[in-house]
């Protein structure tokens, strides 16, 4: 019963904490999906995250298992 305590208190924290949106960068990117080159941390064509690479399906399943707070033991795949 205390496992359920602890888990409905992190969720109530969880839900107290403001979103958090990283601050825009001001490096210049060429994005590996579309070649576009910006600035900021988000193509602004497709939409492709500046952090990450050439979208493929290791990295659409590593984002995946991130979600469910199971893709650091997946990093090294």
């Amino acid at each position: 019963m205390s496992n359920l305590v602890e888990k409905w208190k992190a969720f109530c924290e969880w839900q107290r904490r403001p979103s958090r949106i990283p601050q825009m960068t001001e490096e210049h990117h060429r994005c590996c999906t579309c070649g576009q080159e910006y600035q900021g941390s988000y193509c602004p064509c497709c939409g492709q995250s500046a952090r990450i690479g050439r979208y493929s399906f290791k990295n659409a399943l590593l984002l995946f298992l991130d979600v469910w707070k199971h893709g650091k033991n997946w990093a090294r795949i």
